[in-house]
Parts: C-alpha cells; structure tokens; sequence
C-alpha cells in the first residue's frame, strides 16, 4: 500500500512525501530498498515536474529489516534510517519500521506536552470561553437559591 502527500511550504516550491506500507512479514531488506530508490529516482526525474523547486521524500515502513537494512539504515553521517539524498535530483528515501514511527510519534507527543505543560480541564475551558467570547454567550439566571 502505498499513500502520497503534496505541500506548498513557499511559494513556487513543492515537497512531496511518498510512503510505501510494506506487508507485516515483508522485512525491508536488499530488494525493498533497490526497488523504493529506483521508484524515487524515476518519479523525481520526470519532466513533468519543476527539478529546482520540488522536492522528494521517500519513505518505507514494515515490521522488521533485515541484517543488510538495518545497516543502510544507519549509515555514518547520515541520520538513522536514510539511505539515499540525492542533491542534484532533490530526492531523500527512508527506511524504518512500525516501533521506530511509533517510538518518534509518542517522543514528538511527549516534548510538546512538557513544553506546553497544560491541562485542559472543563473549568479552565469555560473561563477561557467566558474572557475571549463573553459577548456571544447567553446570560444565564443564577442557580443559588436563598435557604
């Protein structure tokens, strides 16, 4: 299975994201890697598309590598799971599996949250509402009732 992903960060400019979901017992190995760069230098070279201004990442996703994966994937100088940056095509492709998307979705998740160090609770929501919006919301009788 494979999805795709366009944006426009600037003007002119366009970043294309491709990620191929491999089959769970399809280890990412010699011919899953062969065949996501060949996929990646062939699309990135079509005339179709402005080489200057487009740029590519690739990126292939399955449960486990094998030996000759893991090592391409953690190739000296570059980050962990690359193992292709084409400059002169604008071209990147990753390699990695599910526990590794996974353990980078919850460490982005985890930073934000410390970060941000808030908790959303029904009161605090309903004071923001009340201070940003107090002209749109209903005036409301009072519930206290004198004994």
């Amino acid at each position: 299975m494979m999805f795709a992903k366009a944006r426009q960060p600037t003007e002119g400019v366009t970043e294309y994201l491709v990620v191929e979901l491999k089959r769970p017992s399809q280890k990412i190995d010699y011919d899953v890697i062969g065949q996501v760069e060949k996929y990646a230098l062939a699309v990135s070279s079509d005339e179709r598309f402005d080489h200057a201004n487009t740029r590519w990442t690739f990126i292939a996703v399955s449960n486990t590598m094998d030996e000759y994966g893991m090592r391409r994937a953690r190739m000296r100088g570059w980050p962990k799971g690359k193992t292709l940056d084409d400059a002169e095509a604008n071209v990147e492709v990753w390699v990695m599996t599910w526990a590794e998307v996974l353990h980078a979705a919850r460490s982005k998740l985890s930073f934000f949250s410390e970060q941000l160090r808030y908790e959303a609770t029904r009161d605090t929501s309903t004071v923001y509402l009340e201070q940003k919006h107090k002209q749109f919301l209903p005036v409301l009788p009072s519930t206290n009732k004198a004994s």
